[in-house]
């Protein structure tokens, strides 16, 4: 199967915001303790999928330090899969699906919380930038698939 014959078959149900905390260096870091070792302005990001005969399902998830703050988000993206059982859908296609379709489309969710939280500590918002198709790659994810009851590291080789 291709990505042009999986998006025939999907539709977006949902997306939804999980997840979000932020906080300024040090206190954040008594709660991650992680957070201060991080990188400047390097977002860190974490992509899990779930699929069924019937549904396709990310979680993703960003972190990022600026020079005072922390910031953490996560969001779930739902799609129906009509017309496609999962076992024709392979962990190569889950992460290409994500890449090319699901992260776009959440993408700037992600960056309108990220001001949001800056602007409820007060402080300069770190810019994510902005994203051309073919500039992310998800290629390693973890995959839960409900045909097999197994998870599966997705990741490149």
């Amino acid at each position: 199967m291709t990505i042009e014959e999986l998006l025939n078959h999907t539709r977006l149900t949902n997306l939804r915001m999980q997840y979000e905390r932020e906080g300024m260096l040090p206190f954040i870091g008594s709660i991650v303790p992680e957070a201060e070792d991080m990188e400047l302005d390097q977002a860190q990001w974490k992509v899990a999928a779930g699929i069924t005969d019937e549904e396709l399902n990310f979680i993703s998830g960003i972190r990022l330090r600026s020079d005072n703050a922390f910031y953490e988000v996560h969001y779930s993206i739902d799609y129906a899969l009509e017309g496609c059982p999962a076992a024709e859908v392979g962990d190569e296609l889950i992460c290409e699906f994500f890449s090319r379709v699901a992260f776009f489309a959440v993408y700037p969710y992600f960056r309108a919380s990220i001001s949001q939280q800056a602007a409820r500590i007060e402080e300069p918002a770190p810019l994510l930038p902005i994203v051309k198709a073919g500039d992310v790659s998800f290629n390693s994810m973890n995959i839960v698939r409900a045909d097999t009851g197994h998870d599966s590291e997705q990741s490149e080789e």
